[in-house]
């Protein structure tokens, strides 16, 4: 979205702008159609606005891109914002319009809401179950490891992210609440590029929680 942003711009925007210019300094009258288009353009740049912005800080929300749904999700923030957006569009025309708002939140909580109460199931799920370590470790192993070793052997590692390493056990427990958070938020494993199930991140919660709270 942000390339097509700085398209419209670059080839759209400008080059209308430019002609613009160059016809009123020679005296003739400029071509309405450059200006409709480059109009055109920068309306769509509005409503890219808040998406974009959106899709910039998405880094901080690892259980949003690392979710099994997330382009379902992306899209539903992106109309939602976009539509809230609208509000302010129309208002400056002479348009208020505040039921574009009501429904822009009514959609986010919603959206919201199917989200938080997912988490909350998968939370209890996680604290009835009961893990052995040797589960645990064998998911770590598979999942954590090949990032988070002396030699990581995942492409594109050169050394341990953060500088934890989880090759022994004992080094796993020391790092048990920072890979407990890590987990739950689904930011690790970092784009899910080891593919862990839903069964066995909620296992691996599971086990995580117990040693962390004993």
């Amino acid at each position: 979205m942000g390339t097509i942003m700085a398209g419209n711009v670059f080839l759209g925007i400008i080059p209308a702008q430019r002609k613009f210019v160059a016809a009123v300094q020679s005296g003739q009258d400029p071509d309405p159609a450059p200006a409709a288009f480059a109009k055109q353009r920068s309306m769509h740049n509005n409503y890219f606005t808040l998406p974009v912005l959106f899709c910039m800080i998405s880094n901080h929300y690892p259980f949003l891109y690392g979710h099994a749904y997330n382009w379902v999700i992306l899209i539903s923030i992106i109309a939602i914002t976009a539509y809230a957006r609208h509000f302010f569009n129309k208002r400056n025309q002479g348009t208020v319009d505040y039921s574009i708002l009501v429904k822009a939140f009514i959609a986010f909580v919603l959206l919201a809401g199917w989200l938080g109460f997912e988490r909350y199931e998968q939370a209890q799920a996680s604290l009835a179950k009961q893990v052995a370590d040797g589960t645990a470790f064998a998911l770590i192993e598979t999942h954590c490891t090949v990032c988070h070793s002396q030699n990581p052997t995942q492409p594109g590692f050169a050394a341990p992210p953060a500088g934890i390493l989880m090759d022994e056990q004992s080094a796993i427990l020391q790092s048990a609440a920072q890979m407990l958070t890590a987990v739950q938020t689904d930011y690790m494993p970092l784009g899910n590029l080891t593919g862990m199930t839903p069964g066995e991140r909620s296992e691996l919660v599971s086990w995580l929680e117990k040693k962390v709270n004993h």
